[in-house]
């Protein structure tokens, strides 16, 4: 380990502070141009060379904006307009004598770099940043096809109608990528534009936001700081956020999204789609594959998947909507609400209501903390909670219930009936059907009623603690009769009726 002498740790620090004010003061220079155009001088550089079979471009500056335009023909056109401010013109002049524009030619094609003066480190440690600013401007004309590779610093870059593949890296500045082919394009401060891309493209961007539209092939996009907006997207997409929103739709392929603090939206994904979210909210609609979707703290909204469905949320409310596969929903706090479910479904909170309407299969439902009310569920029903009223209509198959605080509320459940409540009252009520099926029914402080149709058959068995038991239909008693404890069989018998109440009245009705 090395130690540095306070002499040497102040020095660092001034060379730091000036080399990042010098820096800032660089990127300045309209500004101080048209402050003293008097002391502003420059001069363009122009080439035109031909290139052939794979010959590409590569062009490396520093300050400055880069415009580069695909056009016909074989040949490369470079125009560079060098401008230099100075505290005087004879200044200026001496520094844009020093500015040249280096230009190669080699078996892969033209390599141009803008070349700065050797003894610029002196300027900054002179101080004489404060009169001297500086940028080479490019513009340059390509042909369509050729490969392009570009660096800059600082200053914006735009392409346009370059059909060979790019890759563009850039310090400081607007990136913008029109009607291109296969690219590759990294920033670092400044916004990212790709529209009608033909072909795969990496985007690399730390703080700025990322636009993109109308791209044909596979698209892998990195982002820090800012938002991502994407559209029409013809191949699979894979989207890496940090601190801003994204927006995506009309993707073809598949798409897997990452982001930690900013909302998520997907519309119109032809594959599959997962997202994972760490602190936001997530918005998935009309995707023709599965979806995945997970989230800490935010709302879930997933409508129109047509495969299965997959939501991990620990702190916000979930909404699904016409499910065609599998349904699979998890969240600690928040309400779970469901709609049009094509398949099997498990809806599962921790502290939050659960509602559903419309589930083709199975329904398995848990809270701990909230009530639960569901409609119209065509297979089997599961429900579990702890302290919430379950609420039921339209049950095809068989019904489970299991809660300790709250009422239970059964209506026209064509399956086997099983509750078991601690501290709450249950009302069900039996389907109209040919053959009866099995009712237990079990609680402890309140009361109880059954309504079974009149045609059907029961061995009865019902007992209470502190109650009474009656029934509006006939009971033809086999054992103990009494109060508090009743036991025969309604009709043939051909089903079992188990009531049991602690410290509540048994009732047994007829079902309209």
């Amino acid at each position: 380990m090395t130690t540095e002498t306070v002499g040497q740790v102040w020095a660092r620090k001034i060379v730091g502070a000036v080399a990042i004010a010098g820096v800032l003061l660089l990127v300045d220079t309209s500004a101080r141009a048209a402050n003293n155009p008097e002391d502003q001088l420059q001069r363009t550089f122009e080439k035109t060379l031909p290139l052939t079979g794979s010959q590409g471009l590569s062009l490396d500056n520093r300050f400055g904006a880069v415009h580069v335009t695909g056009g016909s023909g074989h040949d490369v056109k470079i125009v560079a307009t060098i401008r230099v401010q100075g505290k005087s013109k004879e200044d200026a002049q001496k520094f844009l004598d020093e500015i040249q524009i280096d230009l190669q030619q080699t078996s892969d094609g033209v390599h141009v770099k803008t070349v700065y003066p050797d003894d610029h480190a002196k300027y900054v440690l002179r101080i004489e940043w404060k009169k001297t600013s500086y940028s080479v401007d490019y513009d340059v004309t390509l042909p369509v096809d050729a490969p392009l590779w570009l660096r800059n610093d600082f200053g914006n870059v735009e392409t346009s109608g370059v059909h060979g593949w790019a890759r563009i890296e850039n310090g400081h500045g607007t990136v913008e990528v029109k009607d291109a082919g296969q690219t590759k394009i990294t920033n670092a401060f400044g916004g990212i534009e790709l529209s009608n891309a033909n072909g795969n493209s990496v985007i690399v961007n730390n703080n700025g936001n990322v636009t993109l539209s109308n791209v044909k092939g596979a698209v892998d996009v990195k982002n820090r700081f800012g938002n991502i907006t994407a559209t029409q997207l013809n191949g699979n997409t894979t989207i890496s956020g940090g601190n801003g929103n994204i927006d995506v739709s009309n993707v073809t392929g598949s798409l897997v999204v990452t982001n930690s603090f900013g909302t998520v939206t997907a519309r119109t994904i032809g594959g599959s789609l997962a997202v994972h979210d760490t602190n936001a909210r997530i918005e998935a609609t009309d995707v023709t594959g599965n979806a995945e979707l997970a989230t800490s703290f935010g709302e879930v909204i997933a409508e129109r998947i047509g495969g299965s469905l997959q939501v991990q949320d620990n702190n916000g409310q979930v909404q699904a909507r016409e499910i065609h596969g599998i349904t699979n929903i998890k969240s600690s706090f928040g309400k779970v609400g469901a709609a049009n479910l094509y398949k099997a479904a498990t809806l599962v909170t921790g502290n939050g209501n659960i509602e559903a309407n419309g589930v083709e299969g199975d329904l398995f439902a848990k809270t701990s903390f909230g009530s639960v009310e569901v409609r119209n569920i065509k297979g089997n029903l599961t429900a579990q909670d702890t302290n919430g009223a379950v609420t039921a209509s339209g049950i095809s198959g068989d019904a489970g219930v299991d809660t300790s605080f709250g009422g239970v509320n059964l209506n026209g459940v064509g399956g086997k009936i099983r509750v078991n409540n601690q501290n709450g009252a249950i009302e069900v009520t039996a389907a109209s059907s040919g053959t009866c099926k099995d009712i237990v029914l079990k609680t402890s402080f309140s009361h109880v009623i059954v309504r079974i149709p009149a045609a059907s058959g029961y061995k009865v068995s019902a007992h209470t603690s502190f109650g009474r038991i009656s029934s509006e239909l006939p009971i033809t008693a086999t054992g103990t009769m009494g109060s508090d404890v009743l036991e025969g069989t309604i009709g043939n018998g051909a089903c079992a009726l188990g009531l049991s109440n602690s410290n509540g009245s048994i009732e047994i009705a007829k079902s309209l």
